[in-house]
Formats: structure tokens, C-alpha cells, sequence
């Protein structure tokens, strides 16, 4: 079994399962709005197989990384109050949303 970060382009990620020649992607996410000052971090989705896995943290945290690298300063979301630990354990800090910014 291979896991593979698949780069899509700047903002876009998910994560790649790999068994022999069968290839099944298992988690997906982005962050729109890069070379502005201010993104958005969409659609986190890890399949069911693989979840508490700790795979969607990872691909939240190298979104987060690439959105730094890339300029961006804030990164917001909105999730279901169920998520909250989810994404306070990934950098955000909760509010009506959730805000991430970059470290000076």
C-alpha cells in the first residue's frame, strides 16, 4: 500500500491510495483565493475507510503550509460546530467560522 500527496495545482491536494495497479483517491481539499491576502479552505473530505487516521488533519496542515508559502495571511472555513476540536487541533481558531493567520 502507497500513500502519495497528489498536487493539482497551487491550492489543491488530495491525498492518493495506491494497491498495485488500482489507484482510489481518499482525501480531497483546497484553498481558494491564492495570491490575494485572504483565502478560503474548502471541502476537506476523507473517505470513510480512512478516516481517524489522522490523513485529514495532514492534508489540512499542508494546505495551510502551501497557503503560507503562497502569501496568503488568513485562511477562514466554515464547519459544523462537531468539527470544532478537528479544526482548533489544525491551527484554526474557532469563532462563527474558523481563522487561521500566519505566524510573524
Amino acid at each position: 500500500m502507497l500513500i502519495t500527496l497528489l498536487y493539482l495545482n497551487v491550492a489543491t491536494f488530495g491525498l492518493v491510495f495506491e494497491m498495485k495497479k488500482n489507484i482510489e483517491l481518499i482525501a480531497f481539499g483546497y484553498v481558494a483565493g491564492m495570491g490575494l491576502q485572504h483565502g478560503y479552505m474548502e471541502d476537506i473530505i476523507v473517505h470513510p475507510k480512512f478516516q481517524k487516521r489522522g490523513i485529514g488533519q495532514a492534508l489540512v496542515k499542508k494546505l495551510l503550509q502551501e497557503a503560507e508559502q503562497f502569501g496568503l495571511e488568513i485562511v477562514t472555513l466554515t464547519y459544523d460546530s462537531k468539527h470544532t476540536s478537528f479544526y482548533s487541533e489544525s491551527g484554526f481558531t474557532p469563532c462563527s467560522g474558523g481563522l487561521w493567520r500566519k505566524k510573524d
